[in-house]
């Protein structure tokens, strides 16, 4: 009869000990998701015979004979066409539209500058110094106020004659 006591209590352990384990690491849902009802759909909680209501839109309106159509693209050029050239973001400040030669020999300082002063008075600007030159500066502070998020992009070498600082 002992035996048959100690047995029981093993049993009930080992069947909590079944039930915590099966229950550990299920992620189960609390709510369920419904589906929004379509349009002009029936709801579940409309009543049987229940008139829907409709919105009457009115007729639309012709054009004006003198509206003006919006202009085809020019040249002929489709927006989607893969073949459309390229035209940067006018956030970006290149210094060779200021005047900078990017030969390593003629001084691109008041380029550099002036592409400096333009890109501090636009925010998120990005002063750009394309890979294909070497650039010359002579001494020179870049200083701001700025806009926030100036980015000094420099792609290539840049000659400097004496220093350069860059202050934001």
């Amino acid at each position: 009869m002992a035996a048959a006591r100690l047995g029981l209590p093993r049993l009930m352990l080992a069947m909590l000990v079944l039930v915590a384990l099966l229950g550990v690491g299920v992620d189960g849902r609390n709510h369920v998701h419904k589906k929004p009802p379509r349009a002009g759909a029936s709801s579940r909680h409309s009543r049987v015979g229940a008139k829907v209501g409709t919105v009457a839109s009115s007729p639309a309106v012709p054009p004006d004979d003198d509206a003006t159509a919006p202009a085809p693209p020019p040249g002929g050029i489709v927006p989607s066409d893969p073949a459309t050239p390229f035209r940067p973001e006018p956030c970006v400040f290149d210094v060779r539209a200021y005047g900078a030669t990017g030969e390593s020999t003629a001084d691109d300082t008041e380029a550099f500058r002036a592409a400096w002063k333009a890109a501090c008075a636009v925010e998120s600007a990005v002063l750009l110094v394309p890979s294909d030159g070497t650039f010359t500066i002579s001494t020179t502070t870049f200083s701001g106020p700025c806009k926030p998020g100036l980015v000094f992009q420099v792609r290539t070498r840049l000659n400097l004659v004496k220093t350069m600082r860059v202050l934001m």
